[in-house]
């Protein structure tokens, strides 16, 4: 927490930025026990990408362009092959930061 605080300095601003509130919490990895059940790590890297396609395909696309979705599509793919091809648990350690413009 305190890596996340260090910018904002004992003011409490940063670039226009006031932190309002900080707080950590984990989250146990989603496809996991799925996993230990099932043995299956298609299924298990398949899910893992699709989690990391949502968080960062549009970001992607906007990066690239519309036109490159096909693009998009071969990364999280080769992202689930490769997951599958080693599983292994995360879990997720997560920071929930709430910001407002300084006055």
């Amino acid at each position: 927490m305190a890596e996340l605080r260090a910018p904002f300095g004992s003011g409490g601003q940063y670039a226009g930025l006031r932190l309002q509130h900080i707080e950590a919490t984990s989250a146990p990895d989603p496809f996991w026990d799925s996993f230990v059940q099932t043995g299956d790590s298609d299924a298990f890297g398949t899910g893992w990408a699709n989690a990391m396609r949502a968080i960062s395909a549009p970001t992607l696309l906007g990066a690239l362009s519309m036109d490159r979705g096909g693009l998009v599509d071969e990364v999280f793919q080769r992202c689930a092959v490769r997951i599958a091809a080693a599983p292994m648990k995360y879990d997720w350690d997560l920071a929930a930061v709430v910001m407002s413009k300084a006055p």
